[in-house]
């Protein structure tokens, strides 16, 4: 089934709206050439912004000190549960946890090193959901929540676009879609020997950027990229479209 998507309805009364619930004050307005519609927040002694993109309706968060991403003390995190209930609930409360979206991993957002030593800066929620039961792949697939020191949201990146059935087509085989992968076709990441382990159906994901007018059906790589000695360099994932 190829899904059409019904386009994102951003404007800057609904962005104003959106920014209230999160505790913003001021007025909403057009940054990025265009791009964008934005608000800013100074009323807690510290700045904050937040943003959609006009083409997807993709959500920004975040606090513009990035000492609240990487502290130069440890910070006080909380377990990987608690993460996923805290990031859960400031989504749900903001109006921005869209049916069948969860979260799905906690995984280190990210790592800060002194002369103290290095600590986990923050942990990333990484949320996922699926199209007609298949997943969402893609460079725009990402939907995800940092929980910073004493289990503070201080960063989030949505991607989610809403889509209708459109229409069925026929699709390749996996081995059809593996050799078209390893004759070069499709895209991947760039290393010089792969090993395929995983294959699967998915739905792609335009970045948040670009207007989406469907979402249609690829299969995905996964597996281990490989160096000259056959040690192990860094995931692998390619994708190959679906349809002949």
């Amino acid at each position: 089934m190829v899904h059409k998507v019904i386009g994102p309805d951003v404007t800057i009364e609904k962005v104003t709206e959106m920014g209230r619930r999160l505790g913003f004050e001021g007025d909403a307005g057009f940054i990025w050439e265009g791009e964008k519609i934005a608000m800013v927040d100074r009323s807690g002694g510290e700045v904050r912004q937040f943003a959609v993109w006009v083409n997807s309706g993709a959500v920004e968060y975040h606090f513009v000190e990035p000492d609240k991403l990487y502290p130069s003390t440890p910070p006080s995190l909380p377990s990987d549960e608690e993460a996923k209930e805290i990031a859960t609930r400031f989504l749900a409360e903001a109006g921005l946890l869209p049916p069948g979206v969860y979260a799905s991993e906690v995984v280190v957002g990210g790592s800060y090193g002194g002369i103290e030593g290095e600590w986990v800066g923050h942990l990333l929620v990484r949320f996922d959901y699926e199209i007609n039961g298949f997943p969402v792949t893609g460079l725009g697939a990402k939907f995800g929540v940092r929980i910073g020191d004493k289990g503070e949201v201080v960063n989030m990146f949505l991607v989610w676009r809403e889509v209708e059935p459109y229409g069925k087509i026929p699709i390749k085989t996996p081995h059809e879609a593996y050799q078209e992968l390893v004759a070069g076709g499709g895209s991947c990441v760039s290393c010089e020997k792969a090993v395929v382990e995983k294959i699967s159906l998915a739905y792609w994901m335009e970045v948040c950027s670009e207007k989406q007018e469907y979402t249609v059906p690829v299969y995905e790589f996964k597996g281990k990229c490989l160096d000259e000695n056959g040690e192990y360099l860094e995931d692998f994932l390619g994708w190959c479209e679906a349809d002949p």
